[in-house]
């Protein structure tokens, strides 16, 4: 599916160095970036314009990838999430505003002593609910993994701390040196996830998703569930690729670093669960695109849609996705980034038909994000960011 623009994108990658700006070719920056499979998709004019995929499954020897082999989409996950909510709540299953501790079983939310253990939905779904545990790091494949309850108690083999409330809901928490993660709670989705499976009374959350959005979506290349899981099996036979971070107390090494196992494996479903393509997430942007323009989907109309695109007050989210304002007052970007132990993913939506979604095997940093971004908005002429000059 390669085009013109598809190949000046890739020979022609915008970077800034200092007060200048020079261009690399895809394989260069990939090999800086300690990354050895690389895939792109780019929407434009309401459909896909091109999706492009290099490299190999390891740095040494490994498999040749294509557009069909899935990545972990990492945070991605809150977004497709988002949208199987949006779905429930517009089918009046469930409500964004009321007291989640209604609707859980076996499980109260904790709170810091002079908190309020009553947030919602809503609050959960723009990192607003004051909860902790922002990420988790996932289980190398052969490791026990905990289920939801111990995630959500802090218990072993859980690596992370109890779930609770630990500020003031629906206040403004600025990013600091202390708290570089601002508000944002990874482990408020592990607790959406708990709720949706308790009122619908399932125990299976990848088939859920998978009916709820997945297929729906034409997202065949997608799944919630993890590489243990017998189900992985049917959905993909062929060698995964190797995440790498080569980097150690936030100095970059010098070598291709692959993480213990090659990969994670998560409980954490909603939070970061996702394997996918960039294909099948520029399929995802396309289909939300066409509710926007069309109100074609009964499952989750346009005024269900817009709802999500709210920027709530105090965040800069709406339910499940970042809203961003552009240089043209009647375009805005609703998007989401990823990032698991050795992988990243981006999927940047415009609401004028555009958009770019990636996904790569190394999480060294994030300038492959802005290198990425800058050259596509330069190409297609995005009313965003900073484009070349």
């Amino acid at each position: 599916m390669m085009n013109e623009r598809a190949n000046r994108i890739v020979n022609n990658l915008i970077v800034k160095e200092k007060d200048t700006y020079r261009t690399y070719t895809l394989q260069e920056r990939m090999e800086y970036f300690h990354t050895t499979a690389f895939s792109i998709a780019c929407i434009d004019q309401f459909k896909i314009d091109f999706v492009y995929s290099t490299g190999n499954t390891e740095h040494e020897g490994g498999t040749r990838i294509d557009d069909q082999t899935p990545f972990m989409a990492a945070s991605v996950s809150k977004a497709v999430f988002a949208v199987a909510l949006m779905k429930l709540v517009q089918r009046g299953i469930i409500d964004l505003d009321r007291d989640v501790n209604t609707y859980l079983k076996g499980y109260t939310v904790p709170a810091k002593e002079g908190l309020s253990n009553k947030i919602t939905l809503r609050m959960i779904m723009g990192h607003l609910a004051g909860l902790n545990v922002d990420g988790f790091g996932g289980y190398a494949p052969g490791q026990p993994l905990p289920n939801v309850l111990q995630v959500l108690n802090g218990e072993p083999p859980a690596k992370t701390e109890r779930l609770m409330v630990v500020r003031e809901p629906n206040t403004y928490v600025p990013k600091t040196t202390e708290n570089p993660t601002g508000p944002y709670s990874g482990g408020g989705f592990v607790l959406a996830q708990k709720l949706v499976c308790d009122v619908l009374g399932v125990t299976d959350f990848a088939a859920l998703m998978d009916e709820l959005v997945l297929k729906s979506f034409g997202m065949t290349n997608s799944t919630f569930y993890q590489s243990c899981d017998p189900q992985f099996l049917k959905f993909y036979r062929q060698p995964l690729p190797t995440g790498y971070n080569s980097t150690r107390n936030g100095e970059r090494l010098d070598h291709y670093e692959p993480i213990p196992g090659g990969h994670g494996n998560y409980t954490e479903l909603a939070a970061g669960g996702l394997w996918s393509t960039a294909e099948d997430l520029a399929k995802f942007g396309v289909h939300l695109l066409g509710i926007l323009k069309n109100d074609d989907d009964p499952e989750l109309t346009r005024e269900s849609f817009r709802q999500m695109l709210v920027q709530q007050k105090n965040s800069e989210n709406g339910i499940g996705f970042y809203i961003y304002p552009t240089r043209n007052k009647d375009e805005f970007m609703f998007a989401h980034t990823g990032c698991n132990n050795g992988f990243l993913s981006m999927a940047y939506y415009l609401s004028s038909g555009k958009g770019l979604t990636m996904m790569f095997n190394s999480n060294e940093g994030l300038d492959f994000y802005y290198t990425m971004g800058r050259t596509v908005a330069n190409e297609y002429g995005w009313p965003i960011g900073e484009t070349q000059e």
